[in-house]
């Protein structure tokens, strides 16, 4: 798994490509620690899971709680999401009741990331 971080108009997104699994924990901790000493301020913040082919519910955690300590700092969190798969794993777990769980289309990729 790869994961990138930028910061677009106030917006910061993580792209995670591949398997996001409990495997991964020590390399979203090294991102989580470089966003949380520059935490997006009066912006968005998007986990962009388009190109996620799995998720674990122990990433989903690791989301939440990071989620949980941006939703301070951040206007919104939200979840990019494209895999059917990912969405379910979602869904199942009620991610949708907390968090704003975006289609991946262009369009909403382009609104949501001025």
């Amino acid at each position: 798994m790869a994961i990138y971080t930028k910061t677009t108009h106030g917006t910061t997104t993580i792209n995670f490509i591949g398997e996001f699994t409990f495997k991964e924990y020590s390399l979203f901790q090294r991102v989580q620690k470089q966003i949380y000493k520059n935490p997006p301020t009066n912006g968005s913040f998007v986990f962009d899971l388009a190109d996620t082919t799995k998720i674990d519910g122990i990433a989903m955690g690791m989301l939440a709680e990071m989620a949980e300590e941006l939703g301070e700092e951040c206007k919104q969190v939200i979840i990019i999401n494209t895999q059917p798969k990912v969405f379910e794993s979602m869904y199942d777990v009620g991610f949708h009741k907390v968090f704003k769980i975006v289609a991946d289309t262009e369009q909403n990729r382009t609104d949501y990331l001025q």
